[in-house]
């Protein structure tokens, strides 16, 4: 992401006005944007002086246990604010490529809303960029795996970072997070990681995410 660090900064700065608030309600009736079901989830500027701003979300994330999916919206409202998201309209080629980009830093942001950075550096005080520490994450509430994998892999967007967070089951990637070309398309097999690829960190989750899964974190050079 071009712009990631200053998007990342400027999350952390409104979470920060409000004690990074991990609730989505409390956060947005703090922030005074109101949440209405909806067809669609979306942000959406609705007109007058000044503007208001509304999120939409379908029922079943409005009801659902699964936070990712609100504060994405959420994110939507911080890119634009930021100016970032006119930046990248200017710079994309086509609105399919502008699209792609809005999304990605929103699903960033998202992540960012759930774990916020000073959370981040305990849990990676705690255990580095290992597989404890996407378990750790993957244990708050409204936190999928999946969703705790992407952060810890992007970690605070570091330039030179060269991470890969993978979800191993019966010798098959079945999912894969990197900062990094990683040549290896999820659902190939994959028997051997730690020989594939030496200095993996592997981890064997409790069966509550799945028989026989384990996390693989590789940190490369």
């Amino acid at each position: 992401m071009h712009y990631g660090r200053e998007f990342m900064e400027a999350v952390d700065e409104l979470h920060a006005q409000y004690d990074y608030d991990p609730d989505f309600w409390s956060l947005t009736r703090r922030l005074n944007i109101p949440v209405a079901v909806g067809e669609y989830n979306s942000a959406v500027i609705l007109p007058g002086r000044p503007p208001r701003k509304l999120i939409t979300l379908n029922s079943d994330v409005y009801y659902g246990t699964w936070t990712f999916t609100r504060f994405h919206e959420l994110a939507h409202f911080v890119l634009r604010d930021s100016g970032i998201e006119k930046q990248l309209r200017g710079e994309a080629d086509d609105p399919n490529q502008f699209t792609a980009w809005v999304e990605g830093y929103c699903n960033f942001g998202a992540a960012q809303f759930q774990a916020p950075n000073p959370m981040l550096r305990r849990v990676l005080g705690r255990w580095g960029y290992a597989p404890h520490a996407v378990l750790e994450l993957a244990d708050l509430d409204g936190v999928d795996l999946f969703d705790a994998m992407h952060r810890v892999a992007h970690g605070f967007l570091d330039d030179d970072a060269r991470r890969t967070v993978m979800l191993i089951q019966n010798k098959r990637l079945r999912k894969c997070v990197s900062t990094t070309y990683f040549p290896h398309d999820e659902g190939q097999r994959l028997p051997e990681a730690t020989v594939t690829y030496p200095g993996t960190r592997l981890l064997t989750l409790p069966e509550r995410f799945g028989w026989g899964r384990v996390i693989g974190v590789l940190n490369s050079a």
